[in-house]
């Protein structure tokens, strides 16, 4: 796991986001015990994490970009455009 985050991470920092796409887990459940509540806030905080790049997110999920794409629409989430992408 410490292997994948050094490999995800861009730079010489490794975020808890970055963490979290290499696999580890708090050992908690999400609030509301749901699996799908927690992939959600997987793909929100590598999209976050990216400022909005879904290959970059897609890349610290471990996912292809059109999974990525496929869950945003799943779960009901705004699909961020270049435009508006933080840079």
């Amino acid at each position: 796991m410490v292997e994948r985050a050094v490999l995800l991470a861009e730079g010489d920092v490794v975020t808890t986001c970055v963490l979290v796409a290499a696999g580890l887990r708090a050992g908690l459940p999400p609030p509301d015990g749901s699996a799908e509540a927690a992939a959600r806030d997987r793909v929100i905080a590598a999209l976050t994490e990216c400022g909005g790049n879904q290959s970059r997110a897609a890349r610290m999920l471990g996912i292809s970009r059109n999974t990525l794409i496929a869950r945003i629409r799943r779960y009901g989430l705004v699909r961020p455009r270049p435009q508006d992408a933080v840079r």
